[in-house]
């Protein structure tokens, strides 16, 4: 994963703690600062190699507090602009 692949505020996945969701909070000309979810503990400059993203399905986001709410075609076409 490249500098040019993440932005302020993505999720992504430390080797360190792979199971942990951290917080790019920082990218700049020396590399990139990340926080681990719920902590105050920052990890600076780590290897981009180390660097994983979290892919965001379906099943990742009802996991993760995310109710599915189905639609109607009405509901839907008034909604458009």
């Amino acid at each position: 994963m490249g500098t040019k692949d993440l932005m302020i505020g993505n999720w992504v996945y430390y080797s360190e703690k792979p199971n942990s969701p951290t917080q790019v909070v920082n990218i700049g000309n020396c590399g990139v600062s990340l926080r681990y979810y719920g902590h105050k503990d920052y990890i600076f400059n780590p290897s981009l190699e180390d660097i994983q993203p979290i892919e965001v399905t379906e099943e990742f986001l009802l996991n993760n507090g995310f109710k599915k709410k189905e639609v109607s075609y009405e509901q839907r076409r008034l909604c458009k602009h």
